[in-house]
């Protein structure tokens, strides 16, 4: 199917539009690629031949920050004693594509070491799937989500993508470890509240940032969490969470990982019974 592009006129009448409803330049290009979209009938990821055009019209057209072209998030993969970067696409309607596709900066041999290697595979394609759906939930444009639960699974999100742009620094910062950790955290509060109730105070009082109380607080309700507190055990005390200097790659990317996946078990427990999504 033929790719079909917006005209100059079409544009050029939505970009008045968002004038007319003062909405920000920089935010015109999203809702353009989004809703030429829908009214085209297409199904498009981000990055892709429509939103790179759009993202030139608004560009040569507008004060508007040409920012349409890169993908909205990314995400880590550890390789080789490596952190491969993988971009994480918003896609609006139906498409398909394969986690591998969505690697970056990486040489065609290892890509290649990557698809011949059965486990190698399954564990990408694992992981990149908590990944987009936490981003899907937590990061892109939507209803709104009040509820205290998605605030903190919100937080949880904002903190791994901290610890994702650490960890991709050279060398790999560390530091990455404390994000993951609070992201950890945060999430399984986020379950406590939405399937519990449970109050601020018990939280940040009764429990505080220790691992062994929020499990046991859990269990004591009938709650199991896809973590054991030995998983938790990656994360450093909480008096000593910025310590964390002599953090090997494969422990950072365990801190990673299990951090994902309590934010990944969050976000279904949430969206259970919710019509927000």
């Amino acid at each position: 199917m033929q790719t079909r592009l917006p005209s100059e006129e079409w544009l050029h009448q939505f970009n008045q539009k968002m004038i007319a409803e003062y909405v920000l330049p920089e935010k015109r290009q999203y809702q353009a690629f989004k809703d030429w979209c829908f009214e085209s009938g297409q199904s498009m990821s981000y990055g892709g031949e429509i939103s790179r055009f759009i993202s030139h019209w608004f560009a040569t057209n507008t004060l508007s920050a040409s920012a349409i072209g890169r993908s909205p998030s990314k995400t880590i993969f550890y390789h080789d004693m490596s952190f491969i970067e993988l971009t994480i696409p918003l896609v609006f309607g139906e498409t398909e594509f394969a986690p591998v596709d969505m690697i970056h900066h990486v040489p065609d041999a290892v890509i290649k070491q990557i698809v011949e290697d059965e486990a190698v595979q399954h564990n990408l394609f694992v992981h990149y799937e908590k990944a987009y759906n936490c981003f899907v939930a937590c990061a892109s444009t939507g209803k709104p989500k009040p509820e205290n639960e998605w605030k903190l699974a919100v937080s949880a999100y904002k903190h791994l993508n901290a610890a994702t742009a650490q960890l991709l620094e050279s060398p790999p910062n560390p530091k990455a470890m404390q994000d993951c950790r609070f992201a950890a955290e945060i999430a399984l509060k986020a379950v406590l509240i939405n399937k519990l109730g449970t109050p601020e105070k018990t939280l940040k009082i009764d429990l505080g940032h220790h691992f062994n109380k929020i499990l046991a607080y859990a269990a004591q309700n009938q709650i199991e969490f896809p973590v054991t507190l030995d998983d938790l055990a990656i994360y450093p005390d909480v008096s000593a969470r910025y310590d964390v200097k002599n953090l090997d790659r494969k422990a950072l990317w365990c801190g990673y990982s299990v951090a994902f996946t309590c934010l990944y078990f969050a976000v279904a427990s949430i969206q259970e019974g919710s019509d927000l999504l």
